[in-house]
Formats: C-alpha cells, structure tokens, sequence
C-alpha cells in the first residue's frame, strides 16, 4: 500500500577506523535512536555476511575484514562503508518532519534458506546454515527483510504544464531510496 510521507536523507561525512565510536554517536544523532537502541544489522566481508536482530547499536565494532554493513529499525536506516584508506562513509534514511515528500511502499525481500531442522538451510549450500537473527516458526518457514522503497510524489498537474514538462515530470526514476526497517520469518 503506498502512503505519502515525508523522507529524510542525510550524508554523514567520512571517518576514520580510529573514529568508529564517533561514527556510532552520529548515527545516533542523526536516526534519534537512544543509547542503546535495538537494532538489526547487518555486515559484510570477503568471507562472511551476519544478520542479526535486536541488538544494541553500541555492541557493535567492525572486524578488521568487515567492509560494508547496515544498521536499521522501524524509524531509520544508517549505511555504511569502509573505503580502502580505512575512513568509514555513513548514510542515513530516516523519515521525518522535513525532507523530500515521497511515495513509500513497502516490500518484503526473501533471504537463502527455508527453515528445517532448527536452521535455515538450502539445498545448493549442502551444510551451511543460515543466521539472520530470527527463528522460522513452522517447517518451510523464509526469512525475510522489510523493505521501504520510496519513489518520486505524484506531480502537480492543476498548472495546465507544457509537453516539456510533463516530460520532464514523468521522467523520473522509479525508486529514489530504500531502507531496511526488519526482519522477520515466515511464509506468504
């Protein structure tokens, strides 16, 4: 279902590895997320991808190898990424009070694994379980992420535009952002 609301995207300026707790204040900052607000996250590295649910924000350091990683919750998402020179870039999706007015729908994107057996596991990837941080509650079960994409608001169209401009309104891209808001088990 899609609702107008109002988006909030913020570009938070690069840190260093050095600066990793002042990465996480601003985080804070800028999401209005508390001390030790729970969130999902998410990590990514050469070797490993973790997804974990409902753990405070500030339990959480990088490994050294860790290159990419989300932290997300029902009211904001923040991004990161680890440049090769070390220093971290921080974006953050929140929805708010001012900001761009959006058209927000909401998604869920299936993750590998059906649940069995106590795990996640697929076929293709015989002996490796999956850990997302949520438990199926029946045989079959799928993790998933919830997603909010956000696309261009309806245009204006009371002002009798020229064929100019109505191309230039209509010609706009689908999905201008999206945030992860949780995950969750179960099936369609």
């Amino acid at each position: 279902m899609k609702q107008t609301v109002q988006c909030y995207l913020d570009n938070i300026e690069p840190f260093t590895t050095a600066d990793w707790k002042e990465v996480i204040s601003h985080i804070r900052k800028k999401c209005e997320w508390k001390d030790d607000e729970l969130v999902c996250r998410y990590s990514e590295s050469v070797s490993t991808c973790e997804l974990k649910k409902d753990e405070p924000l500030s339990r959480f350091t990088p490994a050294a190898d860790a290159w990419e990683g989300r932290f997300f919750n029902a009211y904001a998402e923040a991004r990161w990424i680890r440049s090769p020179d070390g220093s971290f870039s921080v974006w953050i999706t929140r929805e708010g009070s001012s900001g761009r007015k959006v058209m927000r729908e909401q998604r869920c994107y299936y993750l590998i694994g059906i649940w069995g057996k106590g795990q996640f596991a697929e076929h293709r990837y015989p002996g490796t379980p999956f850990d997302y941080g949520v438990s199926g509650k029946r045989d079959g079960d799928r993790a998933y992420i919830e997603v909010y994409e956000y696309a261009p608001a309806e245009p204006n169209w009371s002002d009798d535009p020229d064929e100019a401009t109505i191309q230039a309104r209509l010609n706009q891209p689908m999905i201008i952002a999206h945030r992860f808001f949780n995950v969750d088990a179960g099936r369609d």
